[in-house]
């Protein structure tokens, strides 16, 4: 008599908060052909997602560290979760800004652990948009045709450090990103998706298949291929549901000075 196997029960992160939650954009337009058609089809994709969408145009190095020092001490007790988008130049370690570079990892250092409570136990969403070193990848035929914050105080469940979160590079270690003037393969593969009926697909679901789209991407002018790298420590599965009736302010930072909105951070 066969072995009765045990039933695996999957877990997914609550999505019935009242917010999605806070999206922030950083994007750098120098000698980068095609980021306007990006972060205009980032800032549509995450407002239909219902996302409270903030975004940030060649900011220097302070300003980012002070939008990220700023949103990791609001309340996000009432939304689902963070996501963080970064559209740069940038090697395998660092991402750069308008005057410098910052370690990658800046970006989520904000978030994780007791450094930002009302995020603790919810997903933490960044995705990275840029070169991370020169080697380009020549590709492979196959045989069928078938990428210092603040502590804050300490709480009394324990967990990971680094759980619930999720970074996703538009290519593997040491490679580079492709972008021409219709933007960078990585975001509008990662936007196409997002922006399709996805409702009972679950993220990570998705970003494999935005890794699929990438990874057969190929054009008359570029002639290397890429492939995107997700790390992630989830615990769980995230979905998308749409939420009823929540108002959604938009802010656009136009260069470091400049805002328009009712929210500043």
């Amino acid at each position: 008599m066969a072995e009765q196997k045990e039933d695996i029960i999957f877990e997914n992160y609550g999505t019935t908060h009242k917010r999605r939650g806070i999206a922030l954009v950083f994007i750098e337009h120098k000698d980068r052909e095609g980021s306007r058609k990006d972060l205009a089809a980032v800032e549509q994709v995450l407002k239909g997602l219902q996302f409270e969408v903030h975004s940030f145009n060649d900011c220097d190095i302070v300003r980012v560290r002070e939008v990220l020092a700023n949103v990791s001490k609001a309340d996000h007790t009432q939304n689902d979760c963070i996501l963080i988008v970064s559209m740069s130049h940038g090697t395998n370690s660092k991402i750069r800004f308008s005057d410098n570079c910052i370690a990658v990892d800046e970006l989520w250092a904000y978030f994780v652990g007791n450094k930002c409570p009302s995020l603790n136990g919810k997903p933490k969403l960044v995705f990275v948009q840029a070169c991370r070193g020169e080697t380009h990848d020549p590709g492979v035929q196959r045989s069928t045709t078938d990428a210092e914050p603040v502590l804050g105080n300490d709480i009394q469940v324990s967990l990971p450090t680094n759980g619930d979160l999720l970074v996703m590079y538009s290519s593997y270690d040491d490679y580079v990103s492709y972008r021409d003037k219709n933007g960078s393969w990585f975001i509008q593969s990662l936007c196409k998706v997002l922006n399709s009926n996805i409702e009972n697909k679950d993220v990570l679901s998705l970003l494999t298949h935005v890794t699929g789209i990438v990874a057969n991407l190929s054009t008359a002018d570029i002639k290397g291929k890429q492939i995107p790298l997700i790390n992630s420590t989830l615990c769980k599965a995230l979905y998308f549901p749409p939420k009823q009736h929540v108002e959604l302010p938009h802010y656009t930072e136009e260069g470091n000075n400049q805002s328009v909105g009712e929210k500043r951070f």
